[in-house]
């Protein structure tokens, strides 16, 4: 039985780690203003707990200015900012769709 646990995890993280070298490989950034929790996710070293603190605090301020404001997030450090940096952007954020995504969370 633990056989199939060990395959059903080693499936799992190969299927994330195929998916982050897709996002990533495209040379595309993720827009912490407009990405999904889902989306957040794919980040590496971001997990369900930051993806959901990230969109707390977007939510609460009305949006990122800059990638610095996540240094105000429990949890992140300058360090985990720097490794952040090659993943994601921070563009304008639309009040309407702020509204919608605390609904959503």
């Amino acid at each position: 039985m633990k056989y199939y646990t060990s395959i059903g995890l080693i499936t799992t993280v190969v299927c994330i780690a195929l998916a982050c070298v897709m996002v990533y490989s495209s040379g595309e950034k993720i827009d912490l203003n407009h990405a999904s929790k889902e989306e957040l996710q794919t980040i590496p070293g971001i997990g369900p707990a930051y993806a959901s603190r990230i969109i707390i605090e977007r939510n609460r301020r009305g949006g990122f200015r800059s990638l610095d404001d996540l240094l105000k997030i429990r949890g992140i450090g300058r360090t985990f900012v720097r490794k952040l940096r090659p993943y994601v952007t921070v563009s304008p954020m639309d009040h309407q769709q702020c509204n919608h995504r605390i609904e959503s969370l």
